[in-house]
């Protein structure tokens, strides 16, 4: 197997995981997730308030403001649903199917690879000469 058909089945693996909307089944937001979003909600109006009653530093405010400032940002990112159009007719168990339709292009695939996937890292090899070492290879997913 050459590493392009590695990729490739994890893409196809992964397309088969994905539901039709482009989500994966398990990315819908928590009830956890909007809590720690509202709880750092009520954490920034309390800390305003601190600041506005000057029990804290500008300074001090403006740091701990920016550490629940990315909190929520980085909580939110995961919480937002994209449209994906690009993996319409692609996901769910007819994945290997549609990948392998004459009517897929080689740009889509390479386009739908360069989604899913940020990277493939190789490392160095711990088995002999002449023996391919799969477990050195790492696929990157994009956050989805």
């Amino acid at each position: 197997m050459k590493l392009e058909e590695f990729v490739t089945e994890a893409a196809i693996d992964l397309l088969g995981r994905l539901t039709v909307s482009g989500r994966l089944a398990s990315a819908t937001p928590t009830n956890a997730l909007t809590e720690a979003v509202d709880a750092d909600q009520r954490q920034l109006a309390e800390l305003n308030q601190m600041w506005t009653a000057k029990e804290i530093s500008t300074a001090e405010y403006r740091v701990m403001r920016k550490g629940i400032i990315d909190r929520i940002a980085k909580a939110q990112k995961r919480m937002v649903v994209r449209p994906v159009k690009l993996l319409d007719g692609l996901t769910g168990p007819r994945a290997r199917a549609t990948w392998e339709a004459d009517e897929m292009t080689d740009e889509r695939r390479n386009a739908v690879l360069r989604f899913l996937f940020s990277g493939v890292v190789i490392d160095a090899s711990g088995k002999p000469s002449g023996v391919f070492d799969w477990d050195r290879i790492d696929i990157e997913q994009n956050q989805l």
